[in-house]
């Protein structure tokens, strides 16, 4: 099978598999609504909810996997406020780095950053802080993410995905966004690594040239 359907493929599972459940939730309050014969409280709470939920990977997975995210350099305030979107309602919480230097001007840095986050919370599956950090200097911008928390760890099916000899036919739904975000980082001049300072620590870091588009 061509490389380029199957990672396609397992994106769009990924991405389905993520959206079922928001949707699903929309669902039922609907079918609350129509057992009841109108609008309850507990019906209408649990549409917005979900549906607010669903709008907001939406936008993440629009930038992080989209043509879009290629394509414009984000303003750090739109990035954080996907990034917020993309883990409220999860285990993990976010801290910035201010001390980042200049905000990056490369096409497209946001959409790595997103890329590291999402990576950076696959560790955390107990929940845990992720400190982000996104400057430029000397020609130069590097993109960090630091996950902390109990059982900091990646599932063996991702650290498969990061390296970066693997064959995309021994990827699974799990892999697709390591392996992309490996992927892309290279794309943009860089290359993903990965540090474990301490236990219960990892740090996700591409440093890429920063050229304005």
């Amino acid at each position: 099978m061509n490389d380029d359907l199957r990672i396609a493929e397992l994106l769009c599972s990924r991405l389905c598999h993520d959206l079922v459940s928001p949707v699903g939730a929309v669902n039922n309050g609907v079918e609350l609504m129509e057992e009841f014969g109108g609008a309850s409280d507990e019906a209408m709470a649990l549409i917005g909810t979900s549906g607010r939920q669903a709008a907001r990977r939406l936008q993440y997975y629009r930038i992080a996997f989209g043509l879009a995210g290629s394509q414009i350099a984000q303003s750090l305030d739109d990035v954080k406020g996907i990034v917020a979107g993309f883990v409220e309602g999860g285990k993990a919480t976010v801290e910035w780095d201010a001390a980042g230097g200049q905000t990056p001007e490369t096409p497209g840095w946001g959409k790595l950053l997103l890329n590291l986050v999402a990576l950076a919370s696959e560790a955390l599956p107990r929940g845990g802080t992720l400190r982000i950090s996104a400057g430029a200097d000397a020609g130069k911008a590097r993109l960090a993410v630091a996950a902390s928390g109990p059982g900091c760890r990646l599932h063996e099916d991702i650290r498969e995905a990061l390296n970066p000899t693997v064959k995309v036919e021994a990827l699974n739904a799990r892999g697709a966004q390591p392996y992309f975000a490996v992927r892309l980082a290279a794309r943009m001049g860089g290359k993903l690594e990965i540090a474990e300072p301490g236990q219960d620590q990892m740090t996700f870091a591409v440093t890429i040239p920063n050229v304005a588009g």
